[in-house]
């Protein structure tokens, strides 16, 4: 209901401020400590905490995800689309904010990759991302 209301811009600067503070202990979004393997509920709170940066538009978040989604397109392979190349932990992460910050070209190929994968999760998660979009006409 926030997002909907006048404040919703200050809380999102305030969130921003937070997270900015917060996500100085990851280099990237895969950069999950090796002793929260163990903890599950640790592993999941860096998960969340990377996915409200991106959400709240912290720009290091935003451009890593970027990044990490430019280099999956260019490192993609047709014939085994199913082997992981991005963190599952963070793969939803980098798929959405990866076609939300890019165009034509990122949405398509999460179509094409939608179409190739034999993996019920990551049909999911292509649906998931394709509806990130920033270019309503794509949805159509």
């Amino acid at each position: 209901m926030l997002e909907r209301s006048a404040g919703y811009g200050y809380f999102r600067e305030y969130m921003k401020t937070l997270l900015n503070g917060t996500l100085v202990e990851f280099e990237n979004l895969e950069d999950i400590k090796p002793e929260y393997t163990q903890d599950v509920t640790q592993l999941f709170k860096d998960v969340l905490i990377q996915e409200r940066a991106c959400k709240y538009g912290v720009d290091k978040c935003k451009s890593d995800a970027s990044a990490q989604y430019k280099e999956w397109m260019t490192n993609y392979d047709e014939a085994s689309p199913d082997n992981a190349t991005i963190s599952p932990n963070v793969n939803s992460i980098v798929y959405c904010y990866g076609v939300a910050n890019g165009g034509e070209e990122e949405w398509n190929h999460a179509w094409r990759h939608y179409t190739k994968t034999n993996l019920a999760s990551e049909k999911t998660a292509m649906l998931s991302a394709m509806a990130c979009t920033e270019e309503v006409w794509l949805l159509s």
